[in-house]
């Protein structure tokens, strides 16, 4: 695996550069064999309607190691088209990592690839790499964020286990549908302290105010992920419960009418 601090977002600027349009064409190709590896689908397991746990495997994991709150970038369309999703497992020894696939009703290459992928399948694969810095976070932490925020959930569950006698984090998260979001959680082996139903003009986000303000009374270090209004609104909240800045990390994963944020 190559080791460069690059990005799929640095590779499709370099490639426009070079290239009127990234499509399946030369520029793309070599970027793909100079930074990127294959993997296989070994398994595909359904937990609703809208979200799969997928198993890769490929032998440049067995080289990797992997830290809570890096990334995998997928291709999953023409060109450098990809999609981020956060390792809920690593396994270095076997070489092969899962991911959890939200396909939120996605009509765009993400959704499609997400909805169609099938064991025995090959993808290209670019990772890991940091998304979000979380080491030097103190214990205990809060996790808010939405459906696309499961996986990390799981990761930072998995990483606090093998930190030994470290709190779980807690969790809450804005959903569209509530029993779906408990079904996958359950299945995930994960309990969110709320999860918040959506509404129109975000009037569900009111909910989460007393649970901040107990945490910020906890001095909780807080990540935030998800959709951009949501981080923007727990953002301005936690300023006025005097969180410090350096207590908060945020990624924003999603925001409406835009199309592949990381």
């Amino acid at each position: 695996m190559h080791e460069r601090d690059v990005d799929i977002d640095d590779l499709v600027s370099a490639s426009r550069r070079t290239a009127s349009a990234v499509t399946a064409g030369p520029v793309a190709r070599t970027l793909i064999r100079w930074f990127m590896h294959s993997a296989t689908v070994t398994s595909v397991q359904p937990l609703s309607h809208r979200f799969r746990l997928l198993e890769l495997h490929s032998d440049a994991f067995k080289t990797a190691a992997f830290t809570c709150g890096q990334k995998l970038q997928i291709l999953v369309g023409q060109g450098l088209t990809s999609r981020t999703y956060t390792p809920v497992r690593w396994d270095q020894s076997r070489g092969t990592a899962s991911i959890l696939v939200y396909t939120h009703d996605d009509a765009g290459p993400g959704g499609r690839w997400g909805d169609t992928v099938a064991s025995g399948d090959t993808c290209q694969v670019f990772g890991p790499r940091n998304a979000l810095t979380l080491a030097s976070l103190p214990a205990p932490l809060v996790l808010l964020g939405d459906e696309t925020s499961f996986g990390q959930a799981v990761s930072l569950r998995e990483a606090a286990l093998h930190a030994g006698g470290a709190v779980a984090p807690r969790h809450v998260f804005e959903v569209a549908s509530v029993e779906e979001a408990e079904q996958v959680l359950q299945a995930l082996g994960l309990e969110a302290v709320a999860l918040l139903s959506r509404a129109p003009d975000d009037a569900h986000l009111v909910q989460a105010d007393s649970h901040l303000r107990a945490w910020a009374a906890q001095d909780c270090a807080f990540v935030l992920t998800g959709r951009s209004a949501f981080i923007q609104r727990m953002r301005r909240q936690l300023k006025t419960l005097n969180v410090l800045s350096n207590r908060i990390v945020a990624k924003v994963h999603w925001a409406p009418g835009r199309k592949g944020l990381d």
